[in-house]
């Protein structure tokens, strides 16, 4: 026990001193993530101004044949596929993970296009006690654009990483093996698109990147800092039993923003 709380000290140490730094390597951020929080209120929920996609149902009271709590999400999606424009291709969604809560359970769905992860998206479906979905959060992105969506890339995976080092202007020092995974991305300029997604870890600028390069043409869509910084300090707490035991406190997370759930 000591010899972890050594490690977990020394650990915090080295994050507070790289914390003193100042984050110079921001001018390499390029944020070009479309949004999808463009909502309006109605009375069946939240709905997507430009796609007129429901993205927030609350006080939904829908019952399934099913027991089980991915099939019963799954039979909710299929049912309202229209009023959240959903693909018709069921290869298009999958279940990502099931978490369950003292109130009832969340399944999360994530977008495909071609087999292939549509970035930054998310379905979340709550269902109760008695097996009844009660909530969803729409975050899927809108894949009917009208144009023609690649699915094989000019571009290849060590091409892709190259052109990434070259953009942090990185010539070594990396502290893993770069992280590579072929995505879309939608981006606010160019809009749905293939991409290699890129997680890059440097001592140089001591840190990790996210990259996000063209498939199709080489470009760097999106460049964004995953270290984390702090300022201050801190203190070495007991572990959280009901954190340890993935107890849900009444929040439902996605990747980007968490909700209160009633």
């Amino acid at each position: 026990m000591k010899k972890i709380l050594s490690l977990i000290l020394f650990a915090l140490s080295i994050a507070l001193v790289n914390a003193q730094n100042p984050r110079e390597t921001l001018v390499f951020e390029k944020l070009n993530l479309k949004s999808i929080e463009s909502v309006i209120d109605e009375q069946l929920g939240k709905v997507d101004k430009e796609t007129g996609a429901l993205r927030v149902k609350r006080n939904e009271y829908f019952k399934s044949e099913a027991n089980e709590a991915g099939e019963i999400a799954l039979s909710y999606l299929q049912a309202k596929r229209g009023l959240y424009k959903l693909s018709d291709n069921p290869g298009d969604i999958k279940i990502a993970k099931t978490t369950k809560s003292p109130s009832g359970t969340y399944v999360y769905f994530e977008q495909y296009v071609n087999n292939i992860p549509v970035f930054a998206t998310n379905f979340i479906v709550y269902i109760n006690k008695e097996n009844m979905v009660t909530y969803a959060l729409n975050e899927f992105r809108n894949t009917a654009t009208g144009k023609e969506i690649i699915s094989i890339p000019s571009v290849n995976e060590y091409d892709a990483l190259e052109f990434a080092k070259k953009y942090l202007d990185i010539k070594g020092d990396l502290i893993r093996v770069p992280k590579t995974e072929l995505v879309y991305f939608e981006s606010m300029d160019k809009g749905l698109e293939l991409a290699w997604k890129i997680n890059i870890i440097s001592m140089k600028y001591k840190g990790g990147w996210q990259i996000f390069v063209s498939a199709s043409d080489a470009r760097i869509i999106h460049a964004e800092s995953i270290a984390m910084f702090a300022n201050g300090s801190g203190k070495v707490f007991r572990v959280n039993p009901l954190v340890s035991a993935n107890v849900s406190y009444g929040y439902c997370c996605t990747a980007n923003n968490c909700y209160l759930h009633y």
